[in-house]
C-alpha cells in the first residue's frame, strides 16, 4: 500500500522536477548560444563595415544598441549543435566508464546511451567488476 502512494506521488514530482531542470539547462544553453552567436555577428559586422581610412569604432560602441540587450527568448539552437552536444555527451560519458570502469569503449558508450535515455536495464552496473 506504502508502494502505490509513494508512486502515486512521486511519479508526477518527478516529472516536474525533470521539466524544471531540462527548462533550466535548455535556458542556459540557449543564453549561452545567442551571446556566442551575437557576438561573432557584432565582430563580423565591425570587421566589414570598418573603413582603411576610417576610426575603427569599437564593439560597445557599436550603433546597434546596449550590448546587455539580447533577445535570448528569440533565439533558435539549431538541431544539428543539439544533436552535437548529445552525442558529445554520450562520447564523453562512454570515455570516462571505460577509463574508471576498466571496460570496453563499446560496452561503455552503450552504459552511456542506456543511462542517458533513461531505459536503464540494470545489465551494467558501475562498481560491479
Amino acid at each position: 500500500m506504502f508502494t502505490i502512494g509513494y508512486a502515486m506521488i512521486g511519479t508526477p514530482l518527478l516529472l516536474v522536477f525533470l521539466g524544471r531542470i531540462g527548462s533550466g539547462m535548455s535556458d542556459s544553453f540557449r543564453y549561452i548560444y545567442s551571446r556566442c552567436i551575437c557576438r561573432w555577428c557584432r565582430t563580423r559586422r565591425y570587421q566589414n563595415e570598418a573603413g582603411m581610412g576610417q576610426r575603427r569604432k569599437r564593439l560597445w560602441e557599436d550603433d546597434v544598441g546596449k550590448e546587455d540587450y539580447m533577445p535570448t527568448d528569440q533565439v533558435q539552437v539549431p538541431i544539428v549543435i543539439t544533436m552535437i552536444m548529445i552525442a558529445l555527451c554520450l562520447i564523453l560519458g562512454a570515455v570516462i566508464f571505460s577509463n574508471w570502469e576498466d571496460w570496453s569503449l563499446s560496452s561503455a558508450g552503450y552504459f552511456s546511451f542506456v543511462t542517458l535515455t533513461t531505459i536503464g536495464f540494470g545489465d551494467m552496473v558501475p562498481g560491479n567488476r
